[in-house]
C-alpha cells in the first residue's frame, strides 16, 4: 500500500510539506504504528469493511468555526470538537 501511493500526498494540510519516506522514518517507531498503518491500508482497500461514523461526511471543521460552504447546512454528525457534513457535488 505505501509503494503503490507515493507523491500523492496532499489530501489533508497536515501532511504538505512533507514526504512519505519522511513521515514513515518520524512515526514507525510509535507504539501504535503498525496499528494504523492497517487501518490506513483497510481505508485504502477494503472501505466498506469500517464504520460510517461519520455519515458519509465530505467536509468538516471545528465546531467553533463556521466556513462559508457550512452556511444554511448541519452537520451528519459531531465527534468531539469536529463537525461532519455531507454536501453535494463534491
Amino acid at each position: 500500500m505505501v509503494a503503490a501511493h507515493r507523491g500523492r500526498i496532499h489530501a489533508f494540510s497536515c501532511v504538505n510539506g512533507t514526504s512519505l519516506d519522511r513521515l514513515i522514518r518520524k512515526f514507525s517507531r510509535e507504539p501504535d504504528f503498525k496499528e494504523a498503518l492497517q487501518i490506513a491500508q483497510m481505508v485504502c482497500q477494503a472501505p466498506d469493511r469500517l464504520p460510517d461514523l461519520v455519515g458519509s461526511a465530505n467536509h468538516y471543521t471545528r465546531t467553533t468555526e463556521r466556513p462559508y460552504w457550512a452556511k444554511g447546512k448541519r452537520p451528519v454528525a459531531v465527534i468531539g470538537q469536529q463537525a461532519f457534513y455531507r454536501l453535494k457535488n463534491y
